[in-house]
């Protein structure tokens, strides 16, 4: 990971290979502080499956269903779905990707 050892933040589920030792020798020495979601609750915890994961789910249902519309004779390709995901990536507003950091406060109250 590169953070030039600037203090830095890492959120992981708690899959075994993850807390290891050596994990956290390694955090440490990068200067990242791990944040373990609890085991379950990635859906309340995790800031992309609170509000973003969401959000591109129905971008993508609406820009599939669009281009399916418009290109009646054609398939809706991975490489059309991926340009799709990178437009629609775009739109999200950074006050949407800043306020689903919120839900992390609740894992210091629980």
């Amino acid at each position: 990971m590169i953070t030039n050892n600037e203090k830095s933040v890492l959120l992981m589920d708690q899959y075994g290979s993850q807390m290891t030792d050596r994990v956290n020798e390694y955090s440490k020495s990068k200067n990242i502080n791990i944040i373990h979601v609890p085991i379950g609750m990635t859906s309340k915890y995790q800031p992309l499956d609170v509000s973003i994961n969401g959000i591109l789910k129905c971008k993508a249902i609406k820009s599939c269903s669009k281009y399916i519309a418009l290109n009646p004779n054609k398939s809706y390709t991975p490489a059309q779905c991926l340009k799709d995901f990178i437009i629609n990536k775009k739109e999200i507003k950074k006050g949407i990707i800043i306020k689903s950091f919120d839900c992390l406060k609740k894992i210091e109250k629980d």
